[in-house]
């Protein structure tokens, strides 16, 4: 669960793949002396400057597409200036940043972790960011599940986490700070397989994000990606930013769907099956389902959400605390799983 205090969070992820010419069609350019030119602008005459900034262009095969397309220069232009001062803003900038797997955490899936509390102890949190170095790794030692007080976290400059955290399985643990940053790895392992949705242990691991100020970050010498902040890259107020790094996150055990089609509804409309029979196994008492829209004209206000009383896992039977306010479309129906409707379960 990630809380956002006074405004809704913004996930910025910056993992860019540069291929420019996977998703798109081009032309080659014509061979031969005497050739027809494939082109008549005279943006054409600056191949040079237009290499040194996209090296793709320097392909004949590429200039037509791009050369041409309405705005280019200007792109092109504003890509040559110089660096401002005040640093480049990644919300509206593509930055390519390379995974630290392939450079300092190369090794970091053999690395012994150390416990946060022992980490912690070589930190000043009350003054600087927590930050976990390339290479480090960092298990969680929170409250384990069944504890009702969920240990929390204040990082009030921020976490950085360059290395790997690893966030074990029974962490009842809030962290609040002003922006996560993962360079590195940021591991949540998923409850165990008998575990059912919502959990009756009550863990949960929460980070809520607090502030206001904008922050920009320049990501560290051993990751490979300092070039691509030269100056600080932009990343807003309360980020949850990925730069280079990895969110491994499982919320839900593997073998528990998170949707699955309607396959009946009684005449009640107070109990359902599902067409997948695990769901009736981990979708526990009290989880919250979402029965999305069977009108696509009207998706946005044609949903229903709806509260599992119990489930019989030997019938496949999930009953209701309260009847669905209108029938909805099932394979039972003569619908067929193409038109049933989804119902997805929105406890993690």
């Amino acid at each position: 669960m990630i809380k956002h205090l006074g405004r809704r969070i913004v996930l910025i992820c910056f993992l860019h793949v540069r291929d420019v010419a996977s998703n798109i069609g081009y032309e080659e350019a014509p061979q031969g002396a005497g050739a027809a030119p494939v082109h008549d602008s005279p943006f054409y005459d600056d191949d040079e400057r237009a290499r040194s900034i996209f090296p793709e262009l320097g392909h004949a095969k590429y200039r037509k597409i791009f050369l041409e397309e309405t705005g280019y220069e200007e792109l092109l232009e504003e890509l040559d200036a110089p660096p401002v001062e005040e640093g480049y803003d990644l919300l509206m900038m593509n930055k390519i940043f390379v995974s630290t797997t392939t450079t300092c955490n190369a090794d970091i899936a053999s690395a012994p972790c150390v416990s946060w509390s022992t980490f912690l102890a070589t930190q000043d949190a009350s003054a600087a960011e927590v930050k976990i170095p390339c290479g480090t790794c960092v298990t969680l030692d929170a409250n384990a599940a069944g504890n009702r007080t969920a240990t929390t976290l204040h990082l009030p400059h921020g976490l950085n986490i360059v290395g790997k955290l690893h966030i074990p399985e029974h962490a009842h643990v809030e962290i609040v700070t002003t922006f996560v940053l993962v360079q590195g790895i940021l591991r949540v392992d998923p409850p165990r397989g008998s575990t059912a949705l919502p959990r009756s242990d009550g863990a949960t691991v929460t980070i809520t994000l607090t502030g206001t100020d904008e922050l920009s970050f320049t990501p560290d010498e051993e990751t490979g990606n300092a070039d691509q902040c030269a100056f600080p890259c932009s990343i807003g107020s309360r980020p949850v930013a990925v730069a280079g790094g990895t969110l491994d996150i499982d919320a839900i055990d593997a073998e528990c769907p998170t949707w699955t089609k309607l396959a009946s509804l009684s005449v009640d409309k107070r109990t359902i099956t599902l067409t997948d029979a695990a769901a009736a196994r981990c979708w526990a008492a009290g989880a919250e389902i979402l029965f999305t829209s069977d009108a696509p004209q009207h998706a946005a206000w044609s949903h229903e959400i709806g509260i599992v009383a119990a489930t019989d896992p030997l019938l496949g039977t999930l009953p209701l605390a309260a009847p669905l306010e209108k029938r909805k479309t099932s394979v039972a129906d003569g619908y067929g799983t193409d038109m049933a409707v989804e119902v997805a379960v929105l406890e993690r």
